[in-house]
């Protein structure tokens, strides 16, 4: 069974719940990472440790973008944050 669900008309498949943008999370609000935009973007932030199933925090949000994972801390650029979807 595919799970197709269409958020801001990117169609993701296999994520059972909604997904938002990491940009739509508030200072001090938490959500795990569920799909990127594109393989671009996936391979970009596989690099530095952030995958499907980890746990953001943001920390700061005022054009870039501040989260903290369990064991790094790391500054986004909103167009990246954008591409990033979490549950």
């Amino acid at each position: 069974m595919i799970v197709v669900t269409v958020v801001c008309g990117y169609v993701k498949s296999g994520c059972m719940l909604s997904c938002r943008s990491l940009y739509d999370l508030s200072v001090g609000e938490s959500d795990r990472i569920c799909d990127f935009e594109d393989e671009v973007t996936a391979d970009l932030l596989t690099s530095v440790g952030l995958g499907v199933g980890k746990i953001v925090r943001c920390v700061f949000k005022s054009g870039t973008m501040v989260i903290t994972t369990s064991y790094q801390t790391i500054a986004i650029c909103q167009n990246i944050a954008r591409k990033i979807y979490v549950t």
